[in-house]
């Protein structure tokens, strides 16, 4: 699932750009390291946006993990996959490394308002399990239970000696709202066009052409994100990317540029 958080890893990059002191650009918005700055996506992906959020479905969790989801404990993988406790404010290993135990974060709000709790993450991983084609990295294949720990605690229990599936279960799996999931008739086919999650951007409007990010009001980590609005054109070539890019107009590419400067 590494491979999937390519939009929120740009999105990442680009905060620490724009925490730089990046330069203007040149649609006419205000410069990207500046606070309520706007920043365009120019990464080609050879289609138009369906907009679907979807984090389980894995045509859709690339344009909502990172971005609007978020995950327990978020793996560096320019670090080798040095890990930072994220929804979950610590863990612990126990019972030779057949139990795991996480701490949950206190104080993260949803987008919409209403309260983070342990009782979501519970919800997102028994949800995985009721629902074996949601679970895209195989979660259900080592555990054997999830459940709380108190107020805001939960447990892990794995079927053997887990620690080399740390990465998928706290890294890779995102959690979502038990008060919006829940009443999801079928979350296998559920489109997800409005996601509400934890993370530092809210999906505010979406065409074929652009997805357009703005700011989580009520995002947990203070004085984050420093951007106010991303736009993710679609691209179906890499010309009008390239050249979106070398004109200002986007100002964030990762796609292929012949003999760059």
């Amino acid at each position: 699932m590494k491979r999937f958080r390519s939009l929120g890893l740009l999105l990442a990059a680009g905060l620490i750009v724009t925490a730089c002191g990046s330069s203007g650009s040149g649609n006419g918005t205000s410069p990207p390291g500046s606070t309520g700055g706007v920043v365009t996506i120019s990464d080609e992906y050879g289609s138009t946006w369906t907009c679907q959020f979807n984090p389980y479905n894995s045509s859709d969790v690339a344009f909502g993990f990172g971005t609007v989801y978020e995950e327990l404990v978020y793996q560096d993988s320019l670090k080798s996959g040095a890990p930072t406790p994220w929804l979950a404010s610590s863990y612990v290993w126990g019972n030779g490394n057949k139990t795991l135990t996480f701490t949950i974060r206190k104080n993260v709000t949803w987008s919409d308002g209403q309260p983070f709790s342990a009782k979501d993450v519970v919800y997102s991983f028994n949800l995985l399990k009721q629902h074996a084609g949601l679970d895209l990295n195989s979660d259900w294949s080592v555990l054997s239970s999830v459940v709380a720990k108190g107020s805001d605690q939960v447990v892990f229990t794995f079927k053997t000696e887990a620690v080399p599936n740390f990465y998928y279960i706290a890294g890779q799996t995102p959690i979502v709202p038990e008060h919006i999931w829940s009443k999801i008739s079928n979350p296998l086919t559920y489109l997800d066009p409005h996601p509400i999650g934890t993370g530092p951007f809210v999906m505010s409007n979406c065409s074929g052409a652009n997805i357009q990010y703005t700011k989580n009001p009520h995002y947990w980590q203070p004085g984050l994100p420093k951007i106010q609005t991303v736009n993710f054109p679609s691209y179906l070539s890499n010309t009008p990317a390239n050249d979106d890019l070398k004109t200002g107009r986007d100002q964030w590419g990762s796609q292929f540029i012949p003999n760059i400067q």
